[in-house]
């Protein structure tokens, strides 16, 4: 049995909430692994948050995995996003430009998170000279267990209900001292407008620069930029959504230093604005623990 997890607190503070508010997080996982004697190997896999919620259970579910690749049977997050390598990232998440990042300072983000972590059939294929893709059936993303959605979760079978689907491949390889990398996905959820992105990134000594853009009814495009020297990592990005015809504009930048090995702290700050002349400002400052 195998345990880890993360935990995060700090504090954050908008202009649109006039206040300073303390920013705490964390889950704790689970793991159980085992091979036969073939090398199929099995893991069970329990996400408990690390705080007061009704969803007290996250992601949870069984793997095989063979040289064919990995059969996920459980609740876990659509394949879309997991194909996704064109947006950069503060260290644990909890600031940024796109819409992905744990935490909302500020109301608008590009991007879209696309779907529930309910019961479903996921399968990812094996690294082909650095080529991947997957994808996921969700008979019901209401059965997550989140709160308010709807028929919760369930020890029973789930049946077709508010089904989705996601797809998604990636391809990344590295040449001297450069690397790069492209992706794509598309989720497909019953009653919602259907979700695809194309994204890629370019890395030359620890310089990293990625873009993304994604079509759900309105077309969104976020850029971003990262760079990195023993522990300090700098970045940030901007992103760009034409939602409801009134174009909306974010911005963020974030400074994370390591202070030792699975500890780091991270400054981040982001702003708002659109035609309307709407304007917000945040920033967040967090320590962030993996174990």
């Amino acid at each position: 049995m195998e345990l880890g997890g993360f935990f995060v607190m700090g504090v954050g503070a908008s202009d649109k909430a006039e206040s300073i508010g303390v920013l705490r997080d964390g889950e704790l996982h689970l793991d159980a692994r085992m091979t036969a004697d073939n090398g199929i190997s099995f893991r069970a896999h329990v996400e408990m948050e690390g705080r007061t919620t009704d969803d007290f259970i996250d992601e949870n579910y069984v793997i095989i995995e063979s040289r064919y690749g990995k059969l996920k049977i459980g609740g876990d997050d659509p394949v879309r996003g997991t194909y996704l390598n064109g947006v950069i990232y503060a260290t644990g998440g909890w600031t940024g430009y796109y819409n992905s990042t744990n935490t909302t300072l500020i109301d608008a983000k590009a991007g879209t998170s696309g779907g529930s972590d309910a019961p479903g059939v996921f399968y990812e294929s094996p690294n082909l000279n650095g080529f991947r893709f997957g994808l996921s059936y969700q008979p019901d993303a209401e059965r997550d267990g989140a709160p308010g959605a709807g028929t919760g979760d369930t020890n029973n079978p789930v049946f077709a209900g508010a089904e989705q689907i996601g797809l998604g491949a990636v391809y990344s390889t590295i040449q001297g001292d450069w690397e790069y990398g492209v992706s794509a996905g598309y989720f497909a959820a019953q009653g919602e407008p259907d979700i695809w992105h194309v994204g890629g990134f370019l890395e030359f000594d620890n310089l990293r620069i990625a873009a993304v853009y994604e079509d759900d009814t309105t077309e969104e495009l976020a850029v971003g930029v990262r760079y990195r020297d023993g522990p300090l990592t700098i970045g940030g990005g901007y992103g760009f959504d034409n939602v409801g015809g009134d174009d909306d504009h974010i911005a963020a930048a974030f400074l994370s230093y390591k202070l030792a090995p699975g500890i780091s702290a991270t400054l981040g700050v982001e702003r708002h604005w659109d035609n309307s002349g709407e304007r917000e400002v945040g920033g967040t400052g967090y320590l962030f623990f993996s174990f």
